[in-house]
Formats: C-alpha cells, sequence, structure tokens
C-alpha cells in the first residue's frame, strides 16, 4: 500500500514559495459551464464553489493575498499560488480565498499545507490533493470524486453520482451520503463511513480503526481487508445478508449469525446466508478483530446555531455587556454529544427510544425537550442567542440566554455557511 502514496507528497511539495502578498484584487474570466479548472498552492485556505454563471471567479475578505498567475483559456483555466500563505488578513490570521466555477465544471485543486473546502461542485470530475491540513466537501455530486491526502482530515457529506475514490496515509477519513461505488484505501488513518444505496464496496486498511454504517443496494458487493486495524461494520437488522469473514488472529463476532470454524492453523472463518438478492460482505483482517451487527434503527437530530449579528455585537459593547456568550452543549439523555458556538452545526443519532434531548450552557438554565414519539427521520432543532433589557428599562440591565427549538429543516444550502462539528458522546 506504501507505493500507491509515494507520488503524492513529491509532487505536492514541488510547489515553490516565496512571492510578495500585496492586496487582492478580485479575479473574473468568462468560462465554460463544462469546463476545466486546475489550482497549484503551496499553503493557504480555499473554498472551491460552484454557481450558476459561466464565469471564473477569485476572491477574497480583505487583508493581504497573493495575485494568482492565471492561465488558459474559457475551456480551460489553470491557477497558481506560489507564495507560502496565500491570504493573511489584517491581524496576520490566514484568509481564506475562495474561488468560484461553473457548477457543471470539472476541478483538479492541489494543495500543500492548508484547509480546502468545496461545494456545489457536479461537473463530470472533482479531484483534490492536499498534503497537511483538512479538506470538506458538502453539497456536491460530480460523476466522480477523488480525495487524496497524506496527513489531512477529509470530511465529506456528499459523494459522486458514479465513483468516489478516498485515499490517506494517516488523515482521518469520514464520509456520508448516498453513493453507487466507494473505494477507501488507508495507511493509518481511522475511517468512518455512513453511506446509503451503496452498490460496491472496495476498503483497504493496514491500521486505521474502520467503523463503516451502510445501507446497501439490493445485491450490493461490500469487501474489506485490513491487516491489524479492527474492523466493524452495522448494517440494517432485515439485509439479506451472505457474509464471509476470515481472520488470522483476530476475533469474529456476527449479529446475523453463523459458526466459526478454526482450522489447524489457527485461522478463524465464518460464513453466512446467501441466497437470492443477498447482500455480499467479505471481510479478511490478519491480526484485527472483525465485528458484523444490525443497525439499531435511528433518527437523525440536525442542530445549528445562527451565527452572531453585528447588531448583537454592538449592542453588547454599547451597553456594557463585554462577556462573550460561550459554547452550548447539545445532548441527548444526558449525554453531552456536541458542544457547538455561533455559526456551527452538527448532525447527531437520534435513538428512536430517546426520552429527551437538551442544551445547556455554561451559567445559564437548560432547555429540555421531551421526546413524545420518533419516526426514521430527520429532525431539526435551532440555537438562537438573545439579549434583552431588564423589565425596569434600566440600560445597564441585560438579560441573557438562547432558545432551542424545534423547527422545520432548511435547504440543503442552508447550512453551506455554517462550520460542521463532530459530534462525539461524553457520558
Amino acid at each position: 500500500m506504501k507505493t500507491a502514496f509515494a507520488a503524492l507528497p513529491a509532487g505536492l511539495m514541488a510547489l515553490t514559495m516565496m512571492a510578495p502578498l500585496t492586496l487582492l484584487a478580485d479575479q473574473a474570466r468568462d468560462m465554460d459551464p463544462d469546463g476545466r479548472l486546475s489550482m497549484e498552492a503551496q499553503a493557504g485556505d480555499f473554498v472551491l464553489i460552484g454557481h450558476d454563471q459561466d464565469r471564473l471567479l477569485i476572491s477574497s475578505a480583505g487583508g493581504h493575498a497573493e495575485q494568482p498567475a492565471i492561465g488558459g483559456d474559457a475551456s480551460h483555466w489553470s491557477i497558481r499560488f506560489d507564495a507560502q500563505q496565500a491570504g493573511i488578513g489584517e491581524a496576520g490570521e490566514p484568509l481564506p480565498i475562495e474561488i468560484r466555477v461553473p457548477h457543471g465544471a470539472e476541478v483538479e485543486a492541489r494543495l500543500g499545507q492548508g484547509s480546502l473546502s468545496a461545494s456545489g461542485l457536479h461537473g463530470p470530475l472533482v479531484q483534490l490533493q492536499v498534503v497537511g491540513g483538512s479538506v470538506s466537501i458538502r453539497d456536491s455530486n460530480p460523476a466522480s470524486l477523488v480525495v487524496e491526502t497524506v496527513d489531512a482530515g477529509q470530511t465529506l457529506d456528499s459523494l459522486a453520482r458514479e465513483e468516489t475514490r478516498l485515499q490517506s496515509v494517516g488523515g482521518e477519513i469520514r464520509a456520508r451520503g448516498a453513493g453507487q461505488r466507494l473505494a477507501v484505501q488507508t495507511v493509518s488513518g481511522p475511517v468512518r463511513l455512513d453511506i446509503d444505496e451503496l452498490v460496491d464496496l472496495e476498503l483497504q486498511s493496514l491500521s486505521g480503526d474502520t467503523r463503516v454504517l451502510v445501507r446497501p443496494a439490493e445485491r450490493a458487493v461490500l469487501r474489506a481487508r485490513s491487516n491489524s486495524a479492527p474492523l466493524a461494520f452495522e448494517l440494517p437488522a432485515d439485509t439479506p445478508l451472505e457474509l464471509n469473514a476470515e481472520s488470522h488472529r483476530g476475533e469474529i463476532e456476527s449479529a446475523f449469525g453463523g459458526s466459526i470454524e478454526v482450522d489447524q492453523n489457527g485461522n478463524r472463518r465464518l460464513v453466512y446466508g446467501g441466497g437470492p438478492g443477498a447482500v455480499r460482505l467479505e471481510t479478511r483482517s490478519v491480526d484485527g478483530p472483525i465485528e458484523v451487527s444490525k443497525m439499531k434503527r435511528q433518527a437523525r437530530m440536525v442542530v445549528f446555531r445562527d451565527a452572531e449579528s453585528p447588531r448583537e455585537k454592538t449592542a453588547r459593547i454599547s451597553y456594557g455587556v463585554e462577556e462573550v456568550f460561550g459554547e452550548i452543549v447539545v445532548g441527548i439523555d444526558a449525554v453531552q454529544h456536541v458542544a457547538l458556538g455561533p455559526g456551527q452545526f452538527s448532525v447527531l443519532e437520534l435513538p428512536l427510544d430517546s426520552r429527551q434531548v437538551f442544551a445547556q450552557s455554561s451559567g445559564l438554565r437548560p432547555v429540555v425537550l421531551e421526546v413524545e414519539e420518533l419516526d426514521a427521520g430527520t429532525y431539526c432543532f435551532r440555537l438562537e442567542e438573545f439579549r434583552r433589557f431588564g423589565d425596569d428599562g434600566r440600560m445597564g440591565t441585560v438579560n441573557r440566554g438562547f432558545r432551542f427549538t424545534w423547527v422545520d429543516c432548511p435547504d440543503a444550502g442552508f447550512l453551506a455557511e455554517f462550520e460542521q462539528v463532530e459530534a462525539s458522546p461524553r457520558r
């Protein structure tokens, strides 16, 4: 597996550096609706956005940023940032650079160190390569999606229409969404997958802990190989499953049934099920354990916290309320799951037998919502901060708090401006 990654860091590290940073002038070029974009950068934070104009647009939020080298024509534009940091704000902080292309464009981006996020890309191919930092993808469904990283983490909330390929050496891979074919390869990075409508899975891990929550299509074929990494699969309880699991020294557990046979060399094997329309799951491990479990019926809980408005910030300073409203912790049945700041959201698994959901913040009374009955759907909640004057009307008296309310789920694009935070239950 190591040879599959050998060419990646060398190619990315070869990007040159050292160019003066000036105030970036917004750049605009005509671009074919199915044109191609190639981007390279040594370091920086970049946002790739598909939009409904036949234009290539490059902009920053002020501060200083390198003037990129732009070449090509409307059918294929190339952009190159040669500085050590593509964008720097007035206070010296990293400055995101936004690049917009037509929704149907083909996109190839290579980045040394930094963050690369993509949304609204639906062309034939999106290929992203990052050495260190992070990659995030949402609301993008190209025909083919390829993400290659060394130490950068990968977070995907949407997959390709046809084929998605994810490779990493040591960075974490998190992916959820619907996709037909998915290939995942990692050396030591952990893998977390939550996939719907999957037809074909090819997963290889050397030592990265791997957990797969999957709702496969009929007759899907799922294959997973590991050396020492634990392999855990969770499927719907009614899945017609054909299971073939083998491990040299690791334990094998299956909630679907089957008996384990041990040969004279100590190799374990479990075979179960089969028949017309069955989903075939093949797992192989040398030292790592293999676990196949039945999925508990669950709902999903989407929680988003409004970003502060300039008016709120002004009011806080004007009337002497200078404390920063802290994180709001959201949980289920007395278990804390995630802490959200302004402009953040999270997706939680909500068991159908949950009794209550709650939100709390230091120094404030928690808000608890009782659960009456749940279906296996999606429930959305809004966290909204408020500050208001006391009943006596005096300017120095301010009540502060937040509202935690069940709301209609917003459109998919609504959360594109929010930062996602991964939930991690803490008992």
